[in-house]
């Protein structure tokens, strides 16, 4: 493929020069301190039809504490996912959530 040119070639950037964040990666000292959300899709072939995976994971111990899998994911069912996961875990008063900012989280925005 690569002789006859069909593979797609992608430009590469020179990373020379760049600067890369540094402090924005959060390093917490216990659990629970910092959490992260993410919206996945996922093909289910069966029914031809996307679904959405919301998954929550505790940076420090890299656990997922809940998760949700739905054809539609809304606010509400973010918030309905946090409150379970603060009724099944000890959480602390302050909690750091961030996300991707992916193209959907407008929708998941709390």
């Amino acid at each position: 493929m690569t002789e006859s040119k069909l593979l797609y070639h992608q430009q590469r950037r020179d990373k020379k020069g760049k600067t890369f964040i540094k402090f924005r990666v959060p390093k917490p000292q216990l659990p629970f301190e910092h959490m992260e959300v993410d919206i996945k899709y996922i093909w289910v072939h069966g029914i031809r039809r996307m679904a959405y995976l919301l998954s929550v994971i505790d940076i420090k111990t890299r656990a997922i504490l809940g998760w949700m899998l739905q054809h539609s994911i809304r606010k509400n069912d973010v918030v309905s996912l946090v409150r379970a996961i603060a009724a099944c875990y000890c959480l602390p008063l302050k909690v750091n959530v961030r996300s991707d900012n992916g193209a959907q989280r407008p929708a998941a925005a709390v």
